[in-house]
Parts: C-alpha cells; sequence; structure tokens
C-alpha cells in the first residue's frame, strides 16, 4: 500500500530565510545609510557597590560613567570625580565606595557576598554561610564547618589551613583555594 503526499511543498525553509531577512534589514539600512540612522551614543557602563544612606540604600548601582544624567546629588557628584572611566565592554576590578551624606567619598573593598557578582575571589574570612556555598564543592554543612573553624581559631591564613577544617581534604582544599583568598 503506498501513501502519496499532497502537492503542497513545505515551506518552513522559506519561511526562516525571510525571517532572516527580516532581522537583517535594519543592519542594512544602517550600512548603506549612516546619516539617517546615527549610531547610539556612547555608554559606559560599570557595576559599583555604593554603601550610602542619600541615596536608596546599600547595593550594587549601574552607571554610565559617559553621562552626567546620574549625577542627580551632591555625594553622587563628589563620586563622579572618584570613578575613572574605561573603555567600554572591559571588565576590571570592582569599584565600591561609601558615601556620606555631607559629600564625603572613601573607596572601600566590596563586601564578600558582592565578590561572585565581580567575578572576584570570596574572601573567605568575611564570607557568610550562603557566600561560601557559592564555592564549588561547599555545601551547607561544609560551610558551615568553616564558619564553626573561623569562630574557633580566628581566621582561615592560607590553603594549608582548609585542610584543618574538618571535611576538606587535600583535592577539595585546592579546588576551593582556587576561589577564596585568604586576606
Amino acid at each position: 500500500m503506498e501513501t502519496t503526499r499532497g502537492t503542497r511543498r513545505d515551506s518552513r525553509m522559506l519561511a526562516l530565510v525571510l525571517f532572516g531577512v527580516c532581522l537583517c534589514l535594519p543592519h542594512l539600512y544602517r550600512a548603506l545609510f549612516p546619516a539617517v540612522w546615527p549610531d547610539p551614543p556612547q555608554k559606559n557602563l560599570r557595576l559599583v557597590w555604593l554603601e550610602t544612606p542619600a541615596l536608596h540604600g546599600d547595593g550594587l548601582y549601574l552607571l554610565d560613567l559617559l553621562s552626567d544624567a546620574w549625577l542627580s546629588m551632591p555625594v553622587a557628584a563628589a563620586l563622579h570625580s572618584l570613578v575613572e572611566p574605561f573603555p567600554a565592554g572591559v571588565v576590571s576590578s570592582p569599584l565600591a565606595y561609601h558615601l556620606q551624606v555631607d559629600g564625603a567619598v572613601r573607596r572601600i573593598s566590596p563586601p564578600a557576598r558582592v565578590s561572585p557578582v565581580f567575578f572576584q575571589p570570596i574572601p573567605i574570612n568575611l564570607a557568610d554561610l550562603d557566600t561560601l556555598m557559592v564555592i564549588p564543592g561547599i555545601g551547607k554543612r561544609l560551610a558551615q564547618a568553616i564558619l564553626d573553624y573561623r569562630e574557633e581559631e580566628g581566621r582561615i591564613v592560607d590553603r594549608d589551613a582548609l585542610l584543618a577544617v574538618e571535611g576538606i581534604g587535600k583535592k577539595k582544599a585546592a579546588v576551593i583555594a582556587g576561589y577564596v583568598r585568604f586576606d
């Protein structure tokens, strides 16, 4: 028994090609007529940790360093003089500042809980339980063991001190040491 197909053709490939052309048309138009469709204004966005009572509270702020639009307060104006612009798309060390109501600004190191956001090593001696659990190989029980060790001994000074924590062997200490700093 033979099955026959109708004469209707499958048009999915044609639909995909047309969809792709529609996606490319604005870019093609922009390339051909740059005066009609100018480039968007350049932005230099930077994630900054701010500790301040003057703004909306402590937290991460996305600031456009090429624009003064975010400078709505004298405190932010003082910060603008400290924040150095950098080429767009370049990720560098995180910026963190403490802003006071009187306009004084001082650079601080970001809190331990912010380190993973900036892809920075986590300060193991300052991290809380949830921040320690971000490190691969550390679950709730091991994170609690690290906190208990810090409470008893004061601080973890190097990779060898990690071996003294219950539940951490040489292999796990080597993995953890790649994600933390001991300052």
